[in-house]
């Protein structure tokens, strides 16, 4: 008969599932070898507050002191909640020393509203940490809990200024159990069923942070160096998306001149909350017809956040959280990421292309709202131009959004 091995709280989820070796589902995997990537991270700094590449260590750190500050690194994306699912978020860093009364650092999975995360903002020996878990839902917030008050393991050897694996895993579900991890080992559980009057964060769609607060007095630049980052949901599967196509009524005049065509963004709010949903381009249909004269060659371009002149931005409407312009004038700037060149026929009746846009997709490329970084709402814009002449051009455009 063969004994079997009991199962340890590390190896099962907030849902009692035994973790497999098979990978959950990746909402995303930051390592800072190069740079801070703006694609992923915005930053904030005030007063005294810095936020620099660590090269050495392929790591961010953030710091403050002396005088009041505040340093911030949050990823633009707020990453979907699946209900019935564990998301595990997992950071790896360490304190520049062993902390003050003045100087608050924290890091995991949270915004100014909600969130879940540790906190170095005192140098007590054996009880440095807190867990924090903050909640804009009415119920007290935060909930603070020493480290001498955690539940399972109190890690009394734990050393802020070396480097620690922290490890968040949990319910929502709104009055579901939280669980917190350092190196492994199951520190504090927080059960939250049958307990409260209104769920313990009003979302668990939140984004990835770190951030260091000086209230001044410290004797120098104290700080936090992030390392890795991670956020996975144990049971998770691909977000469900709905499509949603934009076709311009009118046909826009071409010409030698650059102009945009199109342009799409998400809307800033969804009935009066912050729109976190995302915007996945999928393909455009572009069109040149009626060439005249010397006229043979129109190229469609396609930028990110370019600065448009004079845009009227109109809700597509039809369930979409997004919203379209067709009447800028000129643009300025942006990022470019594909062309479309089409050529007129010998009859002058011109051409047209269907272009997949596989830049965009859920763990790359997506347009979004950004809070800590300009502009605030991705824009994907459409441009027009012809080598000489007139023309007309028509250019549709289809895309997916998360819920």
């Amino acid at each position: 008969m063969t004994t079997g091995s009991a199962i340890g709280p590390y190896q099962v989820t907030p849902f009692g599932i035994v973790r497999t070796t098979g990978t959950p589902y990746l909402q995303v995997d930051i390592v800072n070898k190069y740079k801070i990537d703006t694609n992923i991270w915005g930053t904030l700094v005030t007063g005294t507050g810095t936020v620099t590449h660590v090269a050495a260590e392929s790591a961010i750190r953030l710091a403050a002191g002396g005088a009041i500050g505040t340093a911030l690194l949050r990823t633009d994306e707020y990453y979907r909640y699946q209900a019935g699912k564990a998301p595990r978020w997992l950071m790896t860093g360490y304190s520049s020393d062993t902390g003050n009364a003045n100087n608050v650092r924290q890091w995991g999975q949270f915004d100014d509203n909600d969130g879940l995360f540790f906190q170095h903002a005192r140098a007590t020996a054996a009880n440095y940490f807190d867990i924090v878990i903050r909640s804009s839902s009415g119920v007290t917030s935060p909930v603070t809990i020493a480290q001498t008050s955690w539940n399972r393991d109190k890690y009394p050897t734990l050393d802020p200024t070396k480097g620690n694996i922290f490890e968040c895993t949990y319910q929502w579900l709104g009055v579901g159990a939280v669980s917190f991890f350092v190196n492994g080992k199951l520190v504090h559980v927080q059960d939250n069923a049958n307990a409260l009057g209104a769920p313990y964060m009003r979302t668990a769609q939140l984004p990835l942070s770190a951030k260091v607060t000086e209230a001044g007095g410290s004797a120098g630049l104290s700080g936090w160096t992030s390392i890795c980052s991670t956020l996975n949901i144990d049971g998770g599967s691909t977000p469900s998306l709905l499509g949603f196509p934009y076709v311009p009524t009118v046909s826009f005049s071409l010409t030698a001149t650059e102009t945009p065509l199109l342009s799409i963004r998400p809307a800033n709010l969804i009935n009066g909350i912050d729109n976190r949903t995302l915007m996945i381009p999928s393909f455009a249909d572009v069109s040149a017809g009626s060439f005249a004269a010397s006229a043979n060659t129109a190229t469609f371009k396609f930028y990110l956040n370019p600065s448009l002149t004079g845009p009227s931005w109109t809700a597509v409407g039809g369930g979409s959280n997004a919203e379209r312009d067709v009447a800028s004038t000129a643009f300025s700037g942006g990022e470019f990421i594909d062309i479309a060149t089409l050529y007129s026929n010998t009859a002058g009746d011109g051409a047209s292309l269907h272009k997949v846009l596989s830049q965009f997709n859920l763990l790359g490329r997506k347009l979004m709202r950004r809070d800590l970084k300009s502009p605030t709402l991705d824009i994907l814009t459409i441009t027009g131009q012809l080598n000489a002449g007139t023309a007309t051009g028509l250019c549709n455009i289809l895309w997916q959004e998360s819920q």
